[in-house]
C-alpha cells in the first residue's frame, strides 16, 4: 500500500451502523464495558444494551445488587424514594444525578432474579412469617415503582418464590406485580414478546395470588397481542377455575405466536382447548407431564406449522389397547424430543412408537432421554428413513438394533449416543459423570466393530458418552469408514482420562485417525487434561485437527445445532 493510500481518512461508519454492530455485542457485556467509554456515541448506544437486562442472571454479589438498585433508585422522583424509604424502612443514602435514566432500558424482567437482587442489597434476614411478609411487601413495592418507569418490556418473567409460609388467612406469602395499579401498564405491555408465568403451589389454595394473577392476565391480554413466547408452568388446574377461560384468551389474541409451554397435568379438557386457541402458525410447543395423547392428536394435526414438540416427564395414561394407530392423523413435527420419559418399555413401545408413526416421513430430529428399544428401531426405519438427526441412550443388550437400524437411515448427519448400564436402570447420573454412581459395563470388540460400520454414509457430526479404554477407542477408530467431520466426547474423564499415559495415547489415537480422514477438523474434548498442556503432543494434535475444542457438558442426548459448515 502506498504512503498517498495511507493518508487517506478512514470512511466513517455511520451511527446506525455502530448500532448495528454493538447490537450484535449485546450477550457480551465484557466487549460492551470495553466500548463504553470510547466516545459519547459509543456510549449512548452501550448503556442502553447494558441495561435492557440487567436481571436475566442471579447477581452473585452485595456489590453488584447494590450498584444496580442504586443505579435505578438514584432514577426515582424524590417522593418516590422516601415512600420507599418509609415502606422498607431503609435510609437511602443520597445519590448524585443519573447521566442516563436507566429504568427506560429496561426490555426484560424477571421476578426472581430481581427479587434475589434487591434481597442481597437490602440485606434484611427473615426466619420468620413477619419479616418474610415484609421483605415481599418490599420486593412487591419496588418492582411497582421500578415498571412503572419503563418504557415498555419485551419478556416479562414472573415465578412465585419457592416457601412455606402462610399468613393468617392461610394464603401463601408471595411477590407478583401488581399491574392494575400502573398507570402506564398498557404501554409497559404493549411491545411483549416473550411471557412466562410459574406458580409452584395449587392456585385454588391461595385466593389472594388467584387474584393477583388474574388481575395480571387481563392487563397482558388487554395490552398484548404480538408475543411469540407464552410459557404456563402451574400445577394442577382445575377446569372450573376462571384463570382457565384467561390463559386461552390471552393465547388466542397474539397474532403470531411462535412457541407456547404449559402443563399437561391440567385437565385434558383445558390442554385440549389451550391448544385449539392456537393459530395455525405455532412452530413449537412444549408440553410438561402429558397425561394423555389420545385427545391431543387431532388437535396437533391441526397445527400444520409446527415444527418442534417437546414432551417433558411425560406420565401418559391411555390405554393403547384400543387405539388403531391406523387410523390417527399425521402430524407434521421435524423434531421430536423426550425427556425423563422413564423405562417403561410398553410406555416406549406404544406411546412414543405412536408418535413416530404420526410424524412420519416429516420427522427429521429425534431426541429420546431413554434407552432406545428394539421395537422403536423397527418404528424408525419403517416409518423415518428422513430422519438426520439422532440423539438416544443404548444399552449394551439394544445396541445391535441400534447398529441395524442405522443402516437403514442413510440421511443421518449427526449421532449422539449414550451408554447406560442396562435397560432397566433407572439412574439419571449419568448427566453429570461416570464417577457418579453409573457403572457402564464396556462394549466388546465385536459390538464396536459392528457400531462403528454401521454409521450412514452421511455422517458429519458424532458425539459419544461412552466408556472407552484406548484399545477399544483404536477398535472403534480404525473401523470407521466414513469421511466425519466432527467428533465430540462427553464426560467419559472419570475412568478413561485419569492416568496420563492414557491422555497421551487418546491424542496419539484422534491424530492418527483425523490423518487417515482428511475431511476430520473438529475434535470435542471434556476437562482439561493435563495432557493437553504437554507441548509436542499438543503440536502433534493441531497439525492434525484444526479445531480442538472442549465439550459442552452433556445434561440430555439432544440434537444441539448443525455442525458449523465452516469448519468443513
Amino acid at each position: 500500500m502506498s504512503v498517498k493510500n495511507l493518508r487517506n481518512p478512514l470512511p466513517m461508519l455511520t451511527s446506525d451502523c455502530i448500532a448495528d454492530i454493538l447490537y450484535q455485542l449485546k450477550n457480551d457485556r465484557t466487549t460492551l464495558y470495553s466500548c463504553l467509554l470510547t466516545n459519547r456515541l459509543f456510549c449512548r448506544l452501550v448503556v442502553p444494551l447494558l441495561w435492557s437486562r440487567p436481571f436475566e442472571h442471579i447477581i452473585s454479589g452485595k456489590k453488584a445488587a447494590t450498584s444496580i438498585i442504586h443505579s435505578y433508585l438514584s432514577c426515582l422522583t424524590l417522593d418516590e424514594r422516601q415512600m420507599l424509604s418509609k415502606k422498607l424502612k431503609h435510609w437511602f443514602p443520597p445519590f448524585p444525578t443519573p447521566l442516563f435514566d436507566y429504568p427506560k432500558y429496561l426490555r426484560a424482567f424477571d421476578s426472581r432474579n430481581f427479587r434475589q437482587t434487591v434481597q442481597k442489597w437490602w440485606a434484611v434476614p427473615f426466619d420468620n412469617v413477619q419479616s418474610l411478609k415484609r421483605v415481599i411487601d418490599g420486593i412487591e413495592l419496588f418492582s411497582n415503582v421500578l415498571l412503572s418507569h419503563t418504557y415498555g418490556l419485551g419478556l416479562l418473567k414472573l415465578e412465585q418464590e419457592y416457601n412455606n409460609y402462610f399468613d393468617e388467612e392461610g394464603n401463601l406469602i408471595c411477590s407478583f406485580p401488581d399491574f392494575a395499579s400502573y398507570v402506564r401498564a398498557n404501554q409497559v405491555l404493549h411491545n411483549l414478546r416473550k411471557f412466562e408465568l410459574t406458580y409452584w403451589i395449587e392456585i385454588a389454595s391461595n385466593n389472594v395470588t388467584e387474584e393477583k394473577i388474574i388481575v395480571l392476565l387481563n392487563k397482558v391480554i388487554e395490552s398484548s397481542t404480538v408475543i411469540k413466547q407464552i410459557a404456563i408452568n402451574i400445577p394442577c388446574l382445575l377446569e372450573t377455575q376462571p384463570i382457565v377461560p384467561l390463559l386461552c384468551k390471552l393465547v388466542n389474541r397474539q397474532h403470531n405466536l411462535e412457541e407456547l409451554e404449559f402443563d399437561g397435568r391440567w385437565d385434558s379438557s383445558i390442554s385440549n382447548t389451550l391448544c385449539l386457541s392456537v393459530h395455525s402458525h405455532l412452530k413449537y410447543l412444549r408440553i410438561n407431564n402429558l397425561s394423555t395423547i389420545t385427545e391431543l392428536l387431532p388437535i396437533l394435526n391441526t397445527l400444520t406449522c409446527l415444527e418442534t414438540l417437546v414432551l417433558w416427564k411425560p406420565q401418559v395414561n391411555d390405554d393403547f389397547s384400543k387405539i388403531n394407530a391406523d387410523t390417527l392423523p399425521p402430524i407434521f413435527i421435524k423434531k421430536l424430543l423426550i425427556y425423563e420419559i422413564g423405562p417403561d418399555r410398553k410406555i416406549l413401545d406404544n406411546f412414543v412408537g405412536l408418535l413416530l408413526r404420526s410424524a412420519n416421513r416429516n420427522l427429521k430430529i429425534f431426541s429420546l432421554q431413554e434407552c432406545i428399544t428394539p421395537k422403536l428401531c423397527k418404528v424408525l426405519v419403517e416409518y423415518c428413513r428422513n430422519l438426520t438427526h439422532l440423539s438416544t441412550l443404548v444399552n449394551t443388550v439394544d445396541l445391535s438394533s441400534l447398529c441395524t437400524t442405522l443402516r437403514y437411515l442413510p440421511s443421518i448427519e449427526h449421532l449422539i449416543i449414550v451408554q447406560t448400564c442396562s435397560s432397566s436402570s433407572r439412574q439419571r447420573s449419568w448427566m453429570t459423570s461416570n464417577s457418579c454412581g453409573i457403572t457402564r459395563h464396556s462394549w466388546e470388540t465385536k459390538s464396536l466393530k459392528n457400531l462403528a460400520s454401521s454409521f450412514p454414509p452421511c455422517l458429519k457430526y458424532l458425539g459419544m458418552c461412552i466408556n472407552f479404554s484406548v484399545t477399544q477407542l483404536k477398535i472403534l477408530l480404525q473401523n470407521i469408514d466414513i469421511p466425519i467431520c466432527m467428533m465430540e466426547f462427553y464426560n467419559f474423564g472419570g475412568e478413561m482420562m485419569m492416568d496420563k499415559t492414557l491422555e497421551l495415547h487418546f491424542l496419539r489415537l484422534m491424530a492418527e485417525y483425523a490423518g487417515r480422514n482428511p475431511g476430520f477438523c473438529v475434535l470435542g474434548l471434556p476437562e482439561n487434561p493435563e495432557a493437553w498442556h504437554d507441548a509436542d503432543f499438543w503440536k502433534m494434535a493441531k497439525d492434525s485437527i484444526p479445531v480442538i475444542k472442549k465439550s459442552e457438558l452433556l445434561y440430555y442426548p439432544i440434537y444441539n445445532g448443525m455442525i458449523n459448515p465452516g469448519y468443513c
